[in-house]
């Protein structure tokens, strides 16, 4: 069984980073590092996994018509999963360098978001969970272009 140590992490945190994960310190240790990053990708995961008719504020619960109902992930979801996504990202460059970052990684911080927000149905886990394989190539060229400048 690997065990992460519990070292202290010789980067510090930039302070937009720090604030968006409204820390008081711009230190953070190995374990929390990565705790973070996972629990923000599970986030974007579980939103993603959110996927059934909801009741419009005000009409009749019980209501058979189709115009009482929202379906999908609504407004205010979407900027939580871009909220969670830029810091999933963030973290992810910050422990262990763009070059870490897989297209399938990649695809839930740059694609998934674009869609969500220009698509009518809003109900995209099938498009979020495919392989890395299934990314776009161009979004796959502009990996590595990020990661080529990165160093």
């Amino acid at each position: 069984m690997y065990v992460l140590p519990s070292c202290q992490l010789q980067e510090m945190l930039s302070p937009k980073l720090m604030e968006a994960l409204e820390r008081m310190s711009q230190n953070i240790n190995d374990i929390d590092c990565v705790k973070l990053i996972w629990w923000h990708f599970y986030q974007m995961y579980r939103i993603l996994r959110k996927d059934v008719a909801q009741l419009k504020p005000g009409h009749p619960v019980g209501s058979t018509n189709i115009e009482d109902y929202e379906f999908g992930i609504q407004d205010a979801e979407i900027a939580r999963y871009v909220y969670h996504a830029n810091i999933f990202h963030s973290l992810m460059v910050f422990r262990y360098g763009c070059k870490e970052l897989t297209p399938y990684m990649m695809k839930f911080v740059d694609v998934v978001p674009k869609h969500l927000r220009s698509t009518p149905f809003k109900s995209l886990m099938r498009v979020a969970t495919e392989g890395g394989e299934r990314t776009h190539y161009m979004h796959i060229c502009f990996y590595y272009q990020v990661c080529y400048t990165c160093g």
